[in-house]
């Protein structure tokens, strides 16, 4: 929920924008704020506000991006403020299964690969096997004619490889802070990096934190 400028609530969801066009779900009628200033975004377990024409501030510093938490002040333009009074992220995140893989929590567009040593990898990649993305309200994936959607339990085949989709009740896809000493293996594609751990499981990070998860992989040696 978001306290707007004039001072009234609004509840918004995946995919509102905020700005001064009047068909905007918060509308801002405001010549410093943009026609689509900012949008809301689900991004695993979080929301997220993303800017799209213009940027915000957040405790001072520049966004493009933020995870939105309660008691946050954004300042869409100069002088022009919301403040975030409640998040409720989502109550599920979906993951995929395959023979062979580990099982992978996906929290944004990502590309599926078969044969003999099935992948799923971050972002949307045209020459992969298959792709799968969030419409807000569910998720999407790619079908020899037309996109299908994917619910809890949907099963289908990709080159030859039977994925299968798990929605995960209560799951974050950040939840561990133990210290491990074995090797991890990181799928990194700056928008979301998975980290895969040696007993099967999978980690994924998103927003920032994957960005510089991918920047130390596109380094590839250590840095002092």
């Amino acid at each position: 929920m978001l306290l707007a400028p004039d001072g009234e609530r609004h509840t918004l969801v995946h995919g509102d924008v905020l700005g001064r066009l009047w068909s905007a779900a918060l509308h801002i009628n405001d010549g410093r704020v943009s026609e689509c200033h900012a949008m809301i975004s689900t991004r695993g377990a979080e929301l997220q506000l993303l800017g799209l024409r213009g940027r915000f501030r957040v405790g001072g510093e520049v966004r493009r991006e933020v995870d939105l938490k309660p008691g946050q002040h954004i300042e869409l333009a100069p002088g022009v403020w919301v403040t975030v009074e409640a998040v409720h992220p989502p109550s599920a995140l979906l993951a995929l299964e395959a023979p062979g893989m580990p099982r992978v929590v996906v929290t944004g567009v990502a590309s599926l690969v078969g044969g003999e040593r099935p992948t799923v990898r971050p972002g949307w990649n045209a020459d992969a096997d298959g792709q799968i993305w969030p419409t807000g309200e569910g998720w999407m994936r790619s079908g020899p004619h037309a996109p299908e959607p994917v619910d809890d339990g949907s099963t289908w085949s990709v080159a030859g490889t039977t994925f299968r989709a798990v929605l995960q009740v209560g799951a974050q896809p950040t939840a561990d802070d133990r210290i491990h000493g074995d090797r991890l293996r990181i799928v990194a594609h700056y928008d979301a990096a998975h980290v895969h751990l040696a007993d099967g499981r999978s980690l994924v990070l998103s927003g920032l934190c994957a960005r510089l998860v991918s920047e130390l992989v596109a380094v590839g040696q250590p840095i002092g």
